[in-house]
C-alpha cells in the first residue's frame, strides 16, 4: 500500500518549560560558584560587565535552540487509501544527553495505525488521530519524552482526509 507523509511531528528530550528550568539550573550551578568573586571586585560597573560577559558565555555553550536542537526523533503522521499510521524515527543511543551534536535518526518502528472507512467524516478522523497520538504519547517508553503535537492540533480542523486519501 502506498502512503504519504502529511505531517512530522518532534519528539523532544524534554518539554519547554523542562529544559528552560534546566538550563536556569545550570546557570544557578555555575554561578554559585563564582557569587564570592563577584562580591569582591567592589566597582559595580566592572561587576556588571563581568556578569555579562559570563551570561554571554554561558549561552553560547547552554542556550540553544530548543525547537531545532533538542529533537531526539519525530513521528511521521502518513495516510493510506483508508490508512492512517504514525511512524517512529529515533536517535540511536543508550543515553540521551544535553548537547548532543551527532544525531542518526533510525526506523524505530509504528506509533499507531487505524483505518477509516467511506463513512466516516473529517472530523472523526481527526478525533481518532488525536486519540491515537494522544495513546502514543503516554506510552512507557515515551513517557519521559515531549512530542510535540501543536502543529498537528493547529491544522486538523482544516484538514480534508478523504481528499487527500483518494489521490493516493
Amino acid at each position: 500500500m502506498l502512503f504519504m507523509t502529511v505531517i512530522e511531528l518532534g519528539i523532544y528530550r524534554k518539554s519547554p518549560e523542562g529544559f528552560t528550568l534546566e538550563t536556569e539550573n545550570l546557570k544557578l550551578k555555575e554561578t554559585g560558584n563564582l557569587e564570592p568573586d563577584f562580591i569582591n571586585l567592589g566597582d559595580d560597573q566592572q561587576l556588571r560587565e563581568l556578569r555579562q560577559l559570563w551570561e554571554k558565555s554561558f549561552y553560547l555553550r547552554e542556550g540553544y535552540s530548543w525547537l531545532y536542537n533538542d529533537l531526539i526523533g519525530f513521528l511521521q503522521v502518513k495516510i493510506g487509501r483508508d490508512q492512517l499510521r504514525g511512524e517512529i524515527h529515533m536517535i540511536k543511543a543508550k543515553r540521551i544527553r544535553r548537547n548532543r551534536k551527532r544525531k542518526t535518526f533510525q526506523y524505530y518502528g509504528k506509533g499507531f495505525e487505524f483505518w477509516f472507512s467511506e463513512r466516516d467524516s473529517n472530523k472523526e478522523i481527526s478525533d481518532k488521530l488525536e486519540e491515537s497520538i494522544k495513546s502514543f504519547a503516554g506510552r512507557k517508553d515515551f513517557k519521559t519524552r515531549y512530542l510535540h503535537s501543536d502543529p498537528l492540533t493547529n491544522i486538523l480542523a482544516f484538514v480534508d482526509w478523504k481528499g487527500i486519501a483518494s489521490t493516493i
